[in-house]
């Protein structure tokens, strides 16, 4: 007997950031989006996106409320298993040229203030979570 694999398909339910073009957009399109949804259907997998803040999926991974994220990283200290990295961001800082403001390394940071995304002392490392007050 020859089954067709669409039978053995498993929808699975997948974190992402609510929008971060152009990896995600909120109609469910994007890179990463793209690159997730054609390396699982490889293995006739689908994906049910849940979209939520990088905190939250954190929470809902870790708690068993979804089967896999796009937003936490090695260094987060869950037990998991772990594809190798597809996308890469690069963290700057910037600011309206008006200000005139000098940034040239990162402890410069320490005399301003300034938003980040959530969680960024956790994934940014141990000097800028050492520039960066919380209030």
């Amino acid at each position: 007997m020859i089954l067709n694999t669409i039978t053995y398909a498993k929808e699975l339910q997948i974190a992402f950031s609510y929008s971060t073009p152009p990896y995600v957009f909120k109609d469910g399109s994007g890179i990463v989006m793209e690159l997730m949804e054609k390396s699982l259907a490889y293995n006739s997998y689908t994906i049910k996106p849940v979209f939520v803040n990088i905190g939250r999926s954190f929470e809902m991974f870790k708690d068993g409320y979804v089967d896999a994220t796009s937003l936490i990283k090695k260094n987060s200290g869950l037990k998991a298993y772990y594809s190798e990295y597809f996308m890469q961001y690069y963290n700057v800082a910037f600011a309206l040229k008006s200000n005139k403001f000098t940034i040239t390394k990162l402890d410069d940071l320490s005399a301003y203030y300034f938003s980040s995304f959530q969680n960024a002392t956790k994934y940014l490392g141990a000097e800028f979570a050492k520039v960066a007050k919380v209030y």
